[in-house]
């Protein structure tokens, strides 16, 4: 088990071209996704497990939850603020209403090698 912060690796296998010959490589697999003032959520902790589906009634987080894992993600390959920008469409507003006084948004990744 590797822990890290700002990165994410999506699941499977990719295939990669090595001195003109395919090889599968496995990635590694999110363990656990947590993210404090971000949008709508607040200490929030994912630990998805196989095929995941999120379901709730409207307004509960589950569209920010895909967009705090699609701006982790992004920052892999993009600068924050492009990273940003690709996950909710903008470089501001980010953080959470309820919480007006906060200024930071946490985000922690665990992953399974």
């Amino acid at each position: 088990m590797t822990r890290q912060r700002f990165s994410v690796e999506s699941e499977g296998h990719c295939r990669i071209v090595a001195g003109g010959q395919y090889r599968s490589e496995i990635k590694s697999m999110l363990k656990r996704f947590f993210v404090n003032n971000f949008r709508s959520l607040l200490n929030v902790e994912f630990r998805p497990a196989g095929i995941n589906l999120l379901v709730g009634p409207n307004n509960a987080g589950k569209t920010n939850l895909c967009s705090a894992l699609r701006f982790v993600g992004g920052t892999s390959e993009q600068a924050l603020d492009a990273a940003m920008f690709g996950a909710i469409g903008e470089r501001w507003n980010i953080t959470s209403f309820h919480v007006p006084q906060a200024k930071e948004t946490e985000f922690e990744v665990e992953n399974l090698r």
